[in-house]
């Protein structure tokens, strides 16, 4: 990694100049040897949080090369094609084959005008190679990789190489802090192949995810309410709850002062009862990720016996000399296309004047597209069983409101029936997301898809067969959510309850 700041292999290697009123990264590649054989290079920008309905993230980013240098007096010499975006997340620029190009003639370095990069934060800009040539400071390899494929999902697991968190409970707080020191920590790149992969293979692996510390940990998982029971258990400062107008409880959110003591738990997900690797369709149990352990879940987009890699990386340079069972597959995984099934995490949240007779759990669902706009997503959802349920019940599908969540739902109608409520994290109107928000790309290169009521359908299908519901008494409860579905998805409800619309748009 070629950067701007104090970090990577090659630091301050980046210089950032103005020619006219264009930006123009400038990369000193002298350590890279003249012709090396280049497999692939990416320019990765730090950028500021946009408003995805801003007209600077409408117009995306483009940074173009340049083919000569800049002249006094002159308009810059550009290149006819700008960098193409990439990468899973589309949140880098592909820039191989202009590395190429200066590999094999360092002379028509040029340097890389920048056109148009909103929200850029020029010193955190970096350009990674991957090239045939000598790794002098080789860090320490991934070990305990583990892989599982169940339903149209393969579940990869690895053990983190000196985690940030090291402790049985850490808190948002925590997690906060600690996040500050991820971009000098060791990072992860997951390889997947149709043969195993090692220190010759990989070159001709593909690079399916990058992957920073702490990816155990459910993040998306915090919920207000879980403040708001904590001040009702153990009161803070008089009048806390109520406030002027007896009104300051319906502004606390996801980033009231009390969320920070909020503990955030790790990911259960399946394991394979017993130690065969190639057990097929074996019976399948659930656990909660040790602490120091990553993960990433993926979604085939076909089936197929695949084999995957975890390799380390420190400061840009990965670890691709050392392989062994350890951190790359023996064996392959048989994989299925499938929209995979919701992993329960364990009981859902307790406190004081809390909740409704029963038993309430937690779960998360895995998703990638068509369910989300990009893989390795995951929401949470609460399913709430009352006591001495026999036979089938009604089912009570609860939509939250802005600033709520999953874990405590305001209504329940039936006494005897099963309550389950999704989360809208990320929100999305509970109708999807324009996978080009967020990204390199315009945000009018994308539209809206209908993400979550794919994503909730997909739950309802899982739950219908697991839990013990009516399908044929299914209700909509709630807020927007409730009756956007319920237009939606008509055929999946015999009821609809709206308890008010914050939108004002069908009030009307």
């Amino acid at each position: 990694r070629w950067t701007a700041g104090d970090d990577g292999a090659h630091p301050r290697t980046i210089r950032i100049v103005t020619v006219g009123a264009t930006p123009v990264i400038q990369v000193d590649l002298r350590d890279l040897p003249r012709g090396a054989r280049i497999y692939r290079a990416g320019l990765f920008v730090g950028r500021r949080r946009l408003d995805p309905a801003s007209p600077e993230a409408m117009a995306g980013a483009e940074v173009v090369p340049l083919r000569a240098g800049p002249r006094t007096g002159r308009p810059l010499a550009l290149s006819a094609t700008p960098l193409p975006v990439a990468g899973v997340a589309y949140d880098y620029f592909d820039a191989t084959a202009v590395v190429r190009a200066w590999a094999a003639r360092p002379e028509t370095n040029h340097g890389l005008a920048v056109k148009r990069l909103p929200g850029w934060i020029a010193q955190r800009t970096a350009l990674e190679i991957a090239y045939e040539g000598t790794i002098t400071k080789v860090p320490t390899q991934v070990r305990g990789l583990s892989v599982l494929h169940h339903a149209g999902q393969t579940f990869i697991t690895w053990r983190e190489v000196d985690p940030l968190i090291k402790t049985e409970r850490v808190s948002w707080a925590q997690i906060k802090a600690k996040a500050a020191e991820a971009a000098r920590a060791y990072h992860y790149h997951i390889y997947v192949h149709d043969r195993p992969i090692d220190a010759r293979s990989i070159a001709r692996a593909r690079l399916l995810a990058r992957v920073g510390p702490m990816s155990g940990y459910n993040l998306n998982g915090r919920c207000v309410e879980w403040a708001i029971a904590e001040a009702l258990a153990r009161p803070g400062r008089p009048g806390e709850l109520a406030g002027a107008g007896g009104q300051a409880i319906e502004a606390w959110g996801m980033d009231h002062p009390r969320m920070d003591d909020y503990p955030v738990p790790r990911f259960v997900i399946f394991r394979r009862l017993g130690s065969s690797a190639r057990a097929g369709r074996a019976r399948l149990e659930t656990y909660r990720l040790p602490v120091g352990r990553g993960l990433y879940v993926h979604q085939p987009a076909s089936a197929g016996r695949r084999y995957y890699a975890v390799v380390s990386c420190l400061d840009g340079t990965e670890n691709t000399l050392d392989f062994s069972p350890a951190n790359s597959l023996a064996e392959p995984v048989v994989e299925e296309v499938g929209p995979g099934e919701p992993v329960c995490q364990g009981e859902g949240l307790k406190g004081v004047f809390f909740d409704y007779p029963g038993q309430r759990k937690v779960y998360v669902q895995w998703a990638g597209p068509p369910l989300a706009p990009r893989p390795n997503m995951y929401f949470n959802w609460s399913v709430l069983v009352p006591p001495g349920l026999e036979g089938r019940a009604p089912a009570e599908l609860y939509f939250h409101r802005s600033g709520r969540s999953y874990a405590r739902p305001a209504r329940k109608l039936l006494a005897r029936s099963v309550q389950i409520a999704p989360h809208d994290c990320p929100f999305s109107g509970w109708y999807g997301y324009n996978p080009a928000a967020g990204t390199l790309k315009p945000a009018r290169a994308g539209s809206v898809g209908d993400h979550t009521q794919r994503r909730i359908a997909a739950f309802m299908a899982w739950a219908c067969r697991s839990l013990p519901i009516d399908p044929e008494r299914i209700f909509a409860v709630g807020w927007d959510g409730a009756a956007l579905t319920a237009l939606y998805q008509p055929e999946l409800f015999a009821g609809v309850f709206i308890l008010g619309f914050e939108a004002r748009v069908l009030e009307a």
